[in-house]
């Protein structure tokens, strides 16, 4: 389904459409080539060097620090997304886009039926990650941080349904970077980078909250802002 109007408000004024906000799916087709060639698996082994680099000047300034840093901050000098099921888990709480997806059918193309419901041509349609991705019809335990579901889905019956109650993992629900032909196109060098980010981290320091900070206190400060806002994670890593 082609993009919503709604992307327009995130597109400058006076500047050339961006693919974020390219709306005609043959148009986004068309940008999103030199994308996808440089994100493939031969293109990323040429990042490998620029990730090592980066994280070996985060982790060194890291090195430096004294008391209490705010690892999100530091994260975010990065600039990556959030290895494996670790990130993936991360990613299905903490979706860096929480609720501004916007599909659209497209005018003169008639009506659509989603989820047995007729949505008119041109109705613009919101998709909550943040809720989608925590909904116990989809996902057991789902307000719960469990890495493990990533791997247990793969020694269960999976029943897409909702009807096992044992275990449910619906992976079609988790769409941290979108689906389709339209999805991120950085997604492979984004699992990429925190693969090696949070491995390299783990290894060199032993880490733990400030003495008196209750972790949910992060959530309770996150702001969406379109992309969401992190709050201060004050912890200490020796």
């Amino acid at each position: 389904m082609p993009k919503g109007e709604m992307y327009h408000s995130l597109q400058p004024p006076n500047e050339p459409t961006s693919l974020i906000g390219t709306l005609d799916m043959a148009k986004h087709a068309e940008k999103r080539k030199s994308w996808s060639q440089g994100f493939t698996p031969a293109a990323l082994k040429e990042y490998d060097p620029i990730i090592q680099g980066r994280t070996n000047q985060l982790v060194q300034r890291l090195e430096q620090q004294v008391g209490t840093i705010d690892l999100g901050k530091w994260i975010s000098y990065f600039t990556f997304d959030f290895m494996a099921d670790i990130a993936n888990e991360a990613l299905r709480l903490f979706p860096a886009v929480p609720t501004f997806i916007c599909r659209s059918p497209k005018v003169g193309g008639g009506p659509v039926l989603v989820a047995g419901r007729v949505v008119p041509e041109g109705t613009n349609i919101l998709l909550p990650f943040w809720a989608l991705q925590r909904d116990a019809r989809y996902f057991s335990m789902p307000d719960k941080f469990w890495p493990e579901r990533w791997i247990e889905r793969t020694f269960h019956n999976e029943k897409t349904d909702g009807s096992n109650p044992t275990f449910i993992h619906n992976q079609a629900a988790f769409c941290a970077f979108s689906q389709g032909s339209q999805q991120c196109s950085g997604k492979a060098l984004a699992y990429r980078e925190m693969r090696v980010v949070v491995t390299m981290i783990l290894k060199k320091f032993d880490i733990a909250f400030e003495e008196g900070y209750n972790p949910q206190d992060w959530e309770a400060g996150l702001r969406d802002d379109t992309v969401i806002v992190k709050d201060k994670l004050p912890l200490i890593a020796v």
